[in-house]
């Protein structure tokens, strides 16, 4: 269930109309310290509760939608960036690629190409494709 402090938090943040969740936890009460954290507040169930309460995925699902067609794209997308937000949906998790031809210099990756265009395998599939 969500706190006192949670819901005095939302009706700042739409009070004036999005403004930063620190600013808005600061305002409801949260010390300085909590605030520069807000995720502490946007990733705990009496939050989800209460934004789930105002702000559906449907609803934004389908703002979502409509901002593909929408000639003042901007200004949507800012107002979906937060609501996404709020409803916890970006992922603090960085995805890592590893580059598997990194350390392979030109040359060696040119010698690779050239093989794999002389192998069987893809001259037989040559002889399919031009057939078909």
């Amino acid at each position: 269930m969500p706190t006192y402090k949670q819901k005095l938090t939302a009706s700042k943040i739409l009070e004036n109309r999005g403004k930063s969740v620190s600013k808005a936890m600061r305002e409801a009460g949260y010390s300085p310290a909590t605030a520069k954290n807000p995720s502490n507040l946007t990733n705990s169930l009496g939050w989800n509760e209460l934004m789930s309460k105002y702000i559906s995925e449907a609803k934004l699902l389908k703002t979502h939608l409509a901002l593909l067609k929408h000639k003042n794209w901007r200004a949507r997308d800012a107002a979906l960036d937060k609501g996404y937000k709020l409803l916890g949906k970006y992922t603090a998790t960085k995805i890592a690629y590893e580059d598997p031809f990194e350390n392979i210099s030109d040359e060696e990756l040119d010698k690779r190409i050239k093989a794999l265009e002389n192998s069987d395998y893809i001259k037989r599939y040559r002889k399919v494709t031009k057939s078909a």
